[in-house]
Protein backbone atom coordinates (compact mmCIF):
# COMPACT_ATOMS: atom_id res chain seq x y z
CA UNK A 1 0.00 0.00 0.00
CA UNK A 2 1.35 3.07 -0.88
CA UNK A 3 1.40 6.54 1.22
CA UNK A 4 -1.53 8.00 -0.77
CA UNK A 5 -3.58 4.71 -1.43
CA UNK A 6 -7.04 3.35 0.14
CA UNK A 7 -5.90 3.25 4.27
CA UNK A 8 -3.76 5.61 3.92
CA UNK A 9 -4.05 8.65 6.94
CA UNK A 10 -5.16 11.70 5.67
CA UNK A 11 -4.12 14.62 8.04
CA UNK A 12 -7.09 17.11 8.45
CA UNK A 13 -6.66 20.41 7.63
CA UNK A 14 -9.74 22.29 8.95
CA UNK A 15 -9.17 21.18 12.50
CA UNK A 16 -7.21 24.10 13.43
CA UNK A 17 -9.39 27.25 12.54
CA UNK A 18 -12.47 24.79 14.40
CA UNK A 19 -10.66 24.17 17.73
CA UNK A 20 -9.53 27.81 17.43
CA UNK A 21 -12.71 29.96 17.39
CA UNK A 22 -12.25 30.68 13.76
CA UNK A 23 -14.75 28.33 11.96
CA UNK A 24 -16.71 30.34 9.57
CA UNK A 25 -20.60 29.22 9.42
CA UNK A 26 -23.47 30.66 7.28
CA UNK A 27 -24.69 31.91 10.66
CA UNK A 28 -22.08 33.99 11.15
CA UNK A 29 -23.10 36.22 7.80
CA UNK A 30 -25.48 38.68 8.79
CA UNK A 31 -26.16 41.53 5.61
CA UNK A 32 -28.56 44.35 6.36
CA UNK A 33 -32.33 43.47 6.07
CA UNK A 34 -31.71 40.25 5.59
CA UNK A 35 -34.68 37.77 6.62
CA UNK A 36 -34.33 34.37 8.69
CA UNK A 37 -36.07 30.89 8.31
CA UNK A 38 -37.42 29.02 10.90
CA UNK A 39 -39.16 25.33 10.18
CA UNK A 40 -41.54 23.81 11.58
CA UNK A 41 -40.70 20.07 12.26
CA UNK A 42 -43.12 17.17 13.41
CA UNK A 43 -43.12 15.96 16.25
CA UNK A 44 -44.53 12.34 14.93
CA UNK A 45 -43.16 9.64 12.83
CA UNK A 46 -45.04 8.05 9.30
CA UNK A 47 -47.10 10.72 10.26
CA UNK A 48 -49.66 11.65 7.47
CA UNK A 49 -50.26 15.38 6.72
CA UNK A 50 -53.87 16.49 6.37
CA UNK A 51 -53.48 19.74 6.30
CA UNK A 52 -51.42 23.11 7.86
CA UNK A 53 -52.96 25.95 8.39
CA UNK A 54 -50.97 29.03 8.18
CA UNK A 55 -53.17 31.56 8.38
CA UNK A 56 -52.44 33.00 11.81
CA UNK A 57 -48.48 32.62 11.01
CA UNK A 58 -48.71 34.51 7.82
CA UNK A 59 -50.85 37.71 9.37
CA UNK A 60 -48.26 38.37 12.01
CA UNK A 61 -46.08 41.42 11.76
CA UNK A 62 -43.01 40.61 10.66
CA UNK A 63 -43.70 37.21 9.02
CA UNK A 64 -43.05 37.66 4.80
CA UNK A 65 -44.11 33.92 3.83
CA UNK A 66 -45.14 30.93 5.29
CA UNK A 67 -44.49 27.78 3.05
CA UNK A 68 -45.19 24.56 3.31
CA UNK A 69 -44.32 21.38 1.13
CA UNK A 70 -47.77 21.99 -0.98
CA UNK A 71 -46.19 25.33 -2.34
CA UNK A 72 -42.54 23.62 -2.88
CA UNK A 73 -44.66 20.71 -5.32
CA UNK A 74 -46.69 23.85 -6.85
CA UNK A 75 -43.46 25.29 -7.98
CA UNK A 76 -41.98 22.33 -9.20
CA UNK A 77 -39.36 22.91 -6.72
CA UNK A 78 -38.01 18.73 -6.72
CA UNK A 79 -36.08 17.14 -4.52
CA UNK A 80 -33.29 17.36 -2.39
CA UNK A 81 -30.21 16.24 -4.45
CA UNK A 82 -27.61 13.30 -3.98
CA UNK A 83 -24.30 14.77 -3.44
CA UNK A 84 -23.35 12.81 -6.86
CA UNK A 85 -24.78 10.77 -9.12
CA UNK A 86 -23.76 7.13 -9.40
CA UNK A 87 -24.60 5.01 -12.72
CA UNK A 88 -24.86 1.91 -13.24
CA UNK A 89 -22.52 -0.76 -15.04
CA UNK A 90 -24.92 -0.19 -17.69
CA UNK A 91 -24.88 3.24 -17.60
CA UNK A 92 -28.24 4.17 -16.39
CA UNK A 93 -28.84 6.86 -13.53
CA UNK A 94 -29.05 5.59 -9.94
CA UNK A 95 -32.75 5.08 -8.70
CA UNK A 96 -33.43 7.58 -6.34
CA UNK A 97 -36.74 7.67 -3.77
CA UNK A 98 -38.35 11.16 -3.53
CA UNK A 99 -36.93 13.58 -1.19
CA UNK A 100 -38.31 17.09 -1.05
CA UNK A 101 -37.07 19.91 1.01
CA UNK A 102 -40.64 20.04 3.21
CA UNK A 103 -42.37 16.83 3.36
CA UNK A 104 -46.24 17.50 1.35
CA UNK A 105 -48.33 14.53 2.20
CA UNK A 106 -46.61 12.81 5.09
CA UNK A 107 -44.05 13.28 7.27
CA UNK A 108 -41.46 10.27 7.16
CA UNK A 109 -39.38 10.92 10.57
CA UNK A 110 -39.64 12.92 13.52
CA UNK A 111 -37.93 16.23 12.87
CA UNK A 112 -39.01 15.83 9.18
CA UNK A 113 -39.51 19.36 8.30
CA UNK A 114 -43.19 20.51 6.99
CA UNK A 115 -43.00 24.27 6.88
CA UNK A 116 -41.17 27.37 6.77
CA UNK A 117 -41.85 30.63 7.90
CA UNK A 118 -39.44 33.27 6.83
CA UNK A 119 -39.48 36.50 8.79
CA UNK A 120 -37.61 39.22 9.38
CA UNK A 121 -36.96 38.30 12.81
CA UNK A 122 -34.93 35.56 14.69
CA UNK A 123 -35.85 32.60 14.67
CA UNK A 124 -36.46 32.64 18.66
CA UNK A 125 -38.87 35.13 18.18
CA UNK A 126 -41.14 32.94 15.85
CA UNK A 127 -40.76 30.07 18.80
CA UNK A 128 -41.96 32.42 21.26
CA UNK A 129 -44.77 34.12 18.82
CA UNK A 130 -45.70 30.34 18.08
CA UNK A 131 -46.25 29.27 21.97
CA UNK A 132 -48.28 33.07 22.77
CA UNK A 133 -50.49 32.43 19.49
CA UNK A 134 -51.29 28.69 20.52
CA UNK A 135 -52.17 29.82 23.66
CA UNK A 136 -54.38 33.40 22.33
CA UNK A 137 -55.48 33.15 19.25
CA UNK A 138 -57.82 35.47 19.48
CA UNK A 139 -55.05 38.41 20.64
CA UNK A 140 -57.62 39.10 23.69
CA UNK A 141 -54.99 39.27 26.38
CA UNK A 142 -51.86 37.58 26.16
CA UNK A 143 -50.94 37.83 22.55
CA UNK A 144 -50.80 41.77 23.36
CA UNK A 145 -47.42 40.92 24.92
CA UNK A 146 -45.88 40.60 21.49
CA UNK A 147 -46.96 44.13 20.54
CA UNK A 148 -43.95 45.59 22.59
CA UNK A 149 -42.65 48.99 20.31
CA UNK A 150 -45.71 48.53 17.52
CA UNK A 151 -47.35 50.74 18.22
CA UNK A 152 -45.29 53.51 17.70
CA UNK A 153 -43.23 51.27 14.71
CA UNK A 154 -46.59 51.49 12.65
CA UNK A 155 -46.58 55.17 12.83
CA UNK A 156 -43.40 55.51 12.20
CA UNK A 157 -43.66 53.25 9.01
CA UNK A 158 -46.94 55.35 7.93
CA UNK A 159 -45.59 58.57 8.95
CA UNK A 160 -43.11 57.98 6.67
CA UNK A 161 -44.83 56.26 3.86
CA UNK A 162 -43.21 52.94 3.98
CA UNK A 163 -39.71 53.79 2.61
CA UNK A 164 -37.57 55.00 5.66
CA UNK A 165 -37.42 51.50 7.57
CA UNK A 166 -37.89 48.08 7.63
CA UNK A 167 -40.51 46.47 9.72
CA UNK A 168 -37.95 45.55 11.87
CA UNK A 169 -36.29 48.88 12.28
CA UNK A 170 -39.18 50.52 12.74
CA UNK A 171 -39.97 48.46 15.98
CA UNK A 172 -36.07 48.85 17.30
CA UNK A 173 -37.33 52.58 17.37
CA UNK A 174 -40.96 51.95 18.73
CA UNK A 175 -38.75 49.87 21.76
CA UNK A 176 -36.45 52.48 22.65
CA UNK A 177 -39.15 55.04 22.54
CA UNK A 178 -41.77 52.79 24.64
CA UNK A 179 -38.66 52.35 27.29
CA UNK A 180 -38.31 56.06 27.34
CA UNK A 181 -42.43 56.40 27.85
CA UNK A 182 -42.18 53.73 30.83
CA UNK A 183 -38.98 55.51 32.49
CA UNK A 184 -41.24 58.22 32.04
CA UNK A 185 -44.16 56.43 34.26
CA UNK A 186 -41.87 55.14 37.01
CA UNK A 187 -42.27 51.26 35.51
CA UNK A 188 -38.90 50.62 34.77
CA UNK A 189 -35.82 51.95 36.31
CA UNK A 190 -33.23 54.06 34.24
CA UNK A 191 -30.42 51.17 34.40
CA UNK A 192 -32.84 48.07 33.18
CA UNK A 193 -34.09 50.82 30.61
CA UNK A 194 -30.23 51.68 29.39
CA UNK A 195 -29.33 47.52 29.54
CA UNK A 196 -32.38 47.01 27.22
CA UNK A 197 -31.84 50.15 25.02
CA UNK A 198 -28.34 49.08 24.64
CA UNK A 199 -29.15 45.46 23.19
CA UNK A 200 -31.68 46.60 20.73
CA UNK A 201 -28.74 49.04 19.19
CA UNK A 202 -26.20 45.80 19.02
CA UNK A 203 -28.30 44.36 16.38
CA UNK A 204 -27.52 47.33 14.18
CA UNK A 205 -27.67 50.84 13.20
CA UNK A 206 -31.40 52.45 12.26
CA UNK A 207 -32.15 54.62 10.27
CA UNK A 208 -32.37 58.27 11.80
CA UNK A 209 -35.66 59.87 12.95
CA UNK A 210 -34.69 63.16 11.66
CA UNK A 211 -37.61 64.97 9.84
CA UNK A 212 -40.51 63.23 10.91
CA UNK A 213 -43.50 65.68 11.89
CA UNK A 214 -44.16 65.01 15.60
CA UNK A 215 -47.90 65.93 15.55
CA UNK A 216 -47.66 63.19 12.46
CA UNK A 217 -46.69 60.60 14.46
CA UNK A 218 -49.07 61.48 17.49
CA UNK A 219 -51.75 61.83 15.49
CA UNK A 220 -51.07 58.22 13.66
CA UNK A 221 -51.05 56.28 17.41
CA UNK A 222 -54.86 55.89 18.34
CA UNK A 223 -55.26 54.31 14.42
CA UNK A 224 -52.86 51.50 15.54
CA UNK A 225 -55.38 48.35 14.24
CA UNK A 226 -54.81 47.51 18.01
CA UNK A 227 -56.51 50.30 19.75
CA UNK A 228 -59.86 49.59 21.20
CA UNK A 229 -62.29 52.50 20.84
CA UNK A 230 -59.32 54.78 20.25
CA UNK A 231 -57.85 53.85 23.43
CA UNK A 232 -54.40 52.37 23.11
CA UNK A 233 -53.46 49.47 25.06
CA UNK A 234 -49.52 50.21 25.45
CA UNK A 235 -47.24 47.47 26.43
CA UNK A 236 -44.77 48.83 28.89
CA UNK A 237 -41.75 46.91 30.03
CA UNK A 238 -40.86 46.45 33.27
CA UNK A 239 -37.29 44.65 33.44
CA UNK A 240 -36.59 41.63 30.91
CA UNK A 241 -39.27 39.58 30.55
CA UNK A 242 -41.96 41.21 32.18
CA UNK A 243 -44.45 43.98 30.75
CA UNK A 244 -47.57 45.29 31.81
CA UNK A 245 -50.40 46.55 29.75
CA UNK A 246 -51.57 50.00 30.40
CA UNK A 247 -54.66 51.79 28.75
CA UNK A 248 -54.27 55.21 31.04
CA UNK A 249 -51.37 56.79 29.01
CA UNK A 250 -51.65 60.31 28.73
CA UNK A 251 -50.96 61.40 25.32
CA UNK A 252 -49.04 64.19 26.13
CA UNK A 253 -45.90 61.82 27.77
CA UNK A 254 -45.90 59.65 24.62
CA UNK A 255 -45.42 63.15 22.61
CA UNK A 256 -42.78 64.05 25.34
CA UNK A 257 -40.84 60.36 25.01
CA UNK A 258 -40.80 60.59 21.24
CA UNK A 259 -39.64 64.20 21.47
CA UNK A 260 -36.72 63.27 23.50
CA UNK A 261 -35.64 59.93 21.75
CA UNK A 262 -36.09 62.45 18.41
CA UNK A 263 -33.22 64.67 19.69
CA UNK A 264 -31.05 61.48 21.01
CA UNK A 265 -31.65 59.17 18.30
Amino acid sequence: MSATGIGAAVRRKEDHRFITGKGHYTDDINRPGQSYAFFVRSPHAHATIKSIDSKTAAGMPGVLAVLAGADLAADKIGNLICGWMIHSKDGSPMKMAPHPALANSKACHVGDPVAVVIAETLAQAAKVKVDVVSRDEREAGLRRVLNLGHTFAHALEEASGYRRFLHGEAVGWGMLIVLRLAELLDAIEPAESRRIARLVRQIGPLPGLQGLSVRRIINLLPQDKKAVGGRIHWVIPERIGKVRINDQVPMHIAETAFREVQRGG
